[in-house]
């Protein structure tokens, strides 16, 4: 059955009546039985429900299952969500997915699987060659939270130019990273883009290497964020 119990209360919820969501897809009295749960309905008048209750199948799920997540969804939403590229949590993921692929295949957990492997392999091997699998990530833009990862995939490349003293290609990036993203970047990965800014002009010799690092500071400062300035300072006096 199609959660026709679901799709009542999320009509009732939104003050809709049963002749407004069947109009043009099913009868009402059809419609009346499917949210009785007496009949199913063709997957595609279900998409249309959808579409009238402006939901998406994976909210109804979630509501369905009393507002929480099921185990492959929660993957998904896990990796999406990641601010940093960090080991321990991708490692986890990947365990995550294997347990999950036991049960049934996915081609999504599949590709987040090789994902989490070449972001473990770039933090740990900074292996640069591993760029190409930004076009893997960028697949799925716009889905979720991907534009966070891929964001933060890019800001640790930036750190693998800089160590191979590409100062050029790194600022290059940097500058194209904050054009791009900055209205959507957390002030974190935005702070960490100003010292890196400020890293390659110091270590270019240009007059203006100090003024990104000055607005990393404020801003992890307006945003109370001690600590974290303190990683960025470290990485800041180390590199320049």
């Amino acid at each position: 059955m199609l959660n026709g119990n679901t799709i009542e209360k999320i009509r009732i919820n939104k003050g809709y009546t049963q002749k407004y969501v069947a109009k043009d897809i099913l009868s009402q009295s059809s419609y009346s039985k499917f949210e009785a749960e007496l009949s199913d309905v063709h997957s595609i008048a279900y998409i249309n429900f959808l579409d009238r209750l402006d939901m998406t199948l994976e909210e109804v799920r979630f509501i369905n299952n009393d507002f929480k997540h099921g185990q492959v969804q929660q993957i998904i939403n896990n990796f999406f969500s990641l601010p940093y590229n960090d080991v321990t949590a991708l490692e986890k993921i990947k365990i995550e997915i294997n347990n999950a692929l036991k049960k049934h295949q996915n081609i999504l957990l599949l590709d987040i699987k090789l994902i989490c492997e070449a972001l473990i392999s770039l933090n740990i091997k900074n292996d640069i060659n591993i760029v190409r699998i930004i076009e893997r990530l960028e697949l799925y833009d716009g889905f979720q939270n991907s534009q966070k990862l891929i964001i933060s995939f890019k800001i640790n490349l930036t750190l693998l130019l800089i160590k191979e003293g590409d100062f050029l290609k790194a600022l290059e990036m940097l500058t194209i990273i904050i054009q791009k993203h900055k209205k959507s970047m957390s002030y974190q990965s935005l702070a960490v883009c100003f010292a890196r800014i400020s890293i390659c002009n110091n270590k270019l010799g240009r007059t203006n290497a100090t003024t990104c690092i000055q607005q990393a500071r404020l801003l992890l400062k307006i945003y109370d964020d001690l600590d974290f300035l303190v990683n960025v300072e470290k990485e800041y006096a180390y590199y320049k």
